[in-house]
């Protein structure tokens, strides 16, 4: 084999199309970017004869065409996450287990196969038994899955086609092809053929090199001017410098991008260049997002596709309409039922390919089909456009104005992390293996060196600030390198290209229509009114209950938080969010291993929040009382369980529906049955409970919605809606006048002190209070077993009375929030609960300008259940 070694790709296929355009032998060059190499080979000839360019499945059909094997399968995504399913569902396994929504851990198996596949990493031969056992169940299931000779890709059946009949001359691009299964294919091809491998690699041991040793032959080295580039873009060495380039700096993410599309604007009117002379890249949505918009609002061509989600889709929606109002529980049963329906042919082909006895709810369905369907991406070819891409797919032949986005910490270059089934770890117990995480990480460096080495009329580099949340984000290291290797210059921009003008220049532009809106705020003593309806769409896509309860307190705080997404700047400080997330996580995975709580805290700590509590004192110290507080909640949830008839059927359930005409979804912290009842609870670091006044109008209903959707799903009679305060506990001396806070916690002792808030529903023969642990509910029962009058218990008529209340208050207000009115009017109690009143601690005091001697707020009563049994008392007489 002979390998031709070179960080310059363009170089090299240059000087090879000089020596082989014309050539008479039959010749194959295997690439996944056949439209560059082409290019470049049509500099030099005008046609292409002998010459066949193409990517490694395309020549690996060829293959099979050549061999008449016409029947071969590949999996789909469809049938492998099906059929796992149906594995996971009649084996059992240690790792493995099937839950009501199991499609992640499937998702991470198909990934551990398909990499056991491609590098032909053998089962056995593992010097650790926590691997072994992995592999071993992975076995298990792979041979399960093993349908009618399907495979998972063409590498595995193209390897044992390769024979003397082959003969035509093969040219690979090497550094396209980096699994084990590709690499012993163009080594077998080179026993019957000639074979010259590209790579970007040169004869030193370099980070970006993970191909260099693993092929055999002659090497030959193609230098250029430019290969400081590849020597020296990601080391510490003194360099001098190497060219010019431009820089563009954002205050956040968007600015950036209004920053770069402005340039290359200025650059097509001034040079009268073509679409086609820019390349922008950036593997980020929300850049692509933006850039989008801004390239269509001016009718630029450009390669961004476009998305098609299935959600829009009325097939979709007669579908996800219909699933909670059905009965069936088996893949064959919900099929036929959906089958019913009038569904485009495309559904129709899919729902009739699930046709077994499998039990799923109609729950699960939903979430099945979510992940086997996908978003349809369309892009028509177009010659002249502006080309969007990410490092690995940026290749030009021809010079370009190359503009790299979002330079930032984490960002560029992308970080490659440990994570799946399988890991780093496991990898190195095996005789065979993937390449390392230093090694994928290397050809991620590898495409960016490659991406500098194509010719460039100009270079653009830019980075942001801050995040669209305010919050400061940094430049990466490579834009450090960057600024020791180029001589960076500031272009001048002229952000008045942009429609949408920016006012921050602390005065006012002159003649512009945004004086009359901001006199016009000021007349109206500091108020907003109902905004365009060309801006709604700005209050934020989607909707939640937290997010109804915030424009519920204040429309106006909602407008600048969730529509102008302006959120206060965050030091690096813990925030309660992060602390709630970790006490959230601890008590899902320990409640049934409570005797590794440390260990769980601690993997959790380190994937999440490792700097953090690695850097600050003060975060390690709140982290550690954190842990230590959470091991006593475990052992007395534990305890309350013990004690309880109820038994826990969810961890974190997601839920999802229609609360009145308005779609909703979260997260139940947990969710426990009896018999035909199920409670749900609610984990929170400080203490909460339900007030049934304020609920009425909108306050604290979120799990009161939960359970609403729950009732929906399950067809379960509510019992309980209970919140459980994780906080720490300052026992009284009124209990053991000798406690300290240091004192060895005694769990019976003290078991009355973590009874949980909120309420039961029950009926008259309390059958949802005695199959409670009595002392974990806010019941307190009287010697005859009656609940005494300060227990909290209602019963399911006045919960559905409540529940009506809710469902019409909210949807009146879903209503003036999508009509767009936001005016200033923070609401207040008429009892002065600090739950209710949105001004303490609000972030954006200083924008409303909100005078108490000036303004009004609107007012919620404390006592408006009894208040509505008297106006209805009133009219009855």
């Amino acid at each position: 084999m002979q390998i031709i070694e070179g960080f310059d790709l363009y170089h090299k296929l240059d000087t090879l199309a000089k020596e082989i355009a014309n050539t008479s032998t039959p010749t194959v060059i295997i690439t996944e970017h056949p439209e560059y190499v082409e290019d470049i080979f049509l500099h030099h000839t005008d046609v292409l004869f002998n010459i066949e360019i193409k990517s490694l499945i395309n020549y690996e059909r060829d293959l099979l065409v050549r061999k008449h094997i016409f029947n071969t399968k590949i999996y789909n995504t469809p049938t492998l996450v099906y059929n796992i399913r149906h594995i996971l569902l009649t084996n059992t396994f240690q790792f493995f287990m099937l839950s009501t929504n199991p499609y992640n851990l499937i998702d991470e198996i198909i990934k551990a196969l398909k990499l056991l596949h491609e590098n032909k990493i053998p089962y056995e031969d593992v010097d650790n038994d926590l691997t072994a056992e992995k592999l071993a169940e992975l076995k298990s299931i792979d041979r399960l899955l093993d349908l009618d000779d399907t495979y998972y890709s063409l590498d595995e059946i193209a390897l044992d086609l390769i024979d003397e009949s082959i003969s035509e001359d093969i040219y690979v691009i090497g550094d396209d092809y980096v699994s084990l299964s590709q690499r012993a294919l163009f080594t077998k091809l080179d026993q019957y053929t000639n074979v010259t491998m590209l790579l970007s690699c040169d004869k030193e041991e370099r980070l970006e090199c993970v191909l260099h040793h693993f092929y055999e032959g002659t090497y030959i080295n193609y230098h250029t001017d430019q290969d400081v580039i590849a020597k020296h873009l990601f080391d510490i060495v003194p360099v001098n410098k190497i060219g010019e380039a431009h820089v563009i700096r954002g205050g956040n993410y968007r600015q950036e991008v209004l920053k770069v599309t402005a340039d290359i604007k200025e650059k097509i009117v001034k040079e009268k260049a073509h679409f086609s002379d820019f390349m922008v890249i950036t593997k980020d949505d929300l850049y692509q997002d933006y850039l989008k918009t801004i390239f269509d609002q001016w009718h630029y061509s450009h390669t961004i596709e476009d998305t098609t989600l299935f959600y829009y889709d009325p097939s979709f929606i007669k579908i996800k309409n219909a699933l909670p109002t059905m009965q069936a529980q088996t893949f064959h049963d919900i099929s036929h039922e959906l089958l019913q329906l009038d569904l485009n042919n495309d559904y129709k082909d899919l729902l009739m390919q699930f046709d077994s006895d499998d039990p799923i709810t109609p729950y699960e369905f939903f979430y099945f089909l979510v992940h086997i369907l996908s978003s349809h991406q369309a892009s028509e070819p177009i010659h002249d456009a502006i080309i969007v891409t990410d490092f690995k797919h940026a290749l030009s032949a021809s010079p370009k104005h190359l503009y790299i986005l979002g330079l930032n910490e984490g960002s560029v270059p992308e970080i490659i992390s440990d994570e799946g089934i399988l890991l780093e770890e496991d990898f190195n117990h095996m005789t065979v293996r993937p390449l390392s995480l230093i090694e994928r990480q290397g050809l991620i460096y590898m495409q960016i060196i490659r991406t500098l080495h194509n010719p460039l009329r100009s270079l653009t580099l830019s980075y942001s600030n801050a995040d669209m949340d305010g919050k400061e984000v940094m430049k990466s290291t490579l834009m450090t390198r960057f600024e020791d290797l180029y001589e960076l210059t500031e272009p001048s921009i002229n952000m008045m290209i942009h429609h949408e003008q920016l006012y921050l220049r602390g005065s006012r532009l002159p003649d512009h229509p945004i004086n009359e809106a901001i006199d016009d705020y000021i007349a109206s003593k500091n108020n907003a009114k109902i905004i365009d309806e060309v801006y709604r769409d700005r209050l934020g896509k989607g909707m939640s209950v937290s997010r109804m309860e915030t424009y519920n307190k204040c429309p106006f705080q909602y407008y600048l938080k969730y529509g102008l997404r302006i959120y206060p700047r965050i030091d690096d400080s813990l925030k309660p969010t992060e602390l709630g997330s970790l006490a959230h996580y601890i008590m899902e995975k320990c409640l049934d291993d409570p005797e590794h709580v440390h260990e769980h805290a601690f993997n959790y700590i380190h994937d999440h929040l490792e700097k953090k509590y690695q850097t600050n004192m003060i975060n390690k110290f709140f982290i550690d009382h954190l842990v230590e507080d959470m091991k006593v909640n475990v052992r007395v949830v534990r305890n309350q369980l013990d004690h309880d008839a109820f038994t826990v059927t969810g961890y974190e359930q997601p839920i999802q529906g229609l609360f009145g005409d308005i779609p909703v979804g979260g997260i139940i912290d947990r969710v426990d049955c009896f018999e035909h009842y199920m409670r749900i609870i609610d984990y929170k670091s400080g203490d909460k409970d339900l007030n049934l006044d304020f609920a009425a109008q909108g306050f604290n209903i979120q799990m009161l919605v939960y359970l609403d959707l729950l009732k929906k799903e399950t067809k379960l009679d509510p019992g309980a809606i209970l919140y459980y305060s994780m906080k720490r506990r300052i026992l009284t001396h009124a209990i053991d006048k000798k406690y300290t806070l240091h004192s060895a916690f005694d769990l019976n002792k003290y078991h009355a002190q973590f009874t949980m808030k909120g309420y039961v529903i029950d009926d008259e023969k309390y059958t949802v209070t005695n199959a409670c642990d009595i002392a974990s509910i806010p019941v307190n029962l009287k010697k005859d077993g009656t609940p005494d009058k300060h227990s909290h218990i209602i019963s399911q008529e006045k919960l559905d009375f409540i529940m009506e209340l809710i469902t019409n208050y909210i949807t009146e207000l879903y209503e003036k929030l999508r009509a767009g009115n936001i005016p200033i009017l923070p609401t207040k109690s008429d009892n002065n609960n600090p739950s209710i009143y949105p001004c303490t601690f609000c972030d954006y005091k200083s924008v409303c300008l909100f005078d108490v001697f000036y303004n009004e707020n609107r007012l919620i009563k404390s006592k408006y259940l009894s208040t509505l049994k008297e106006e209805e008392a009133n009219e009855q007489l």
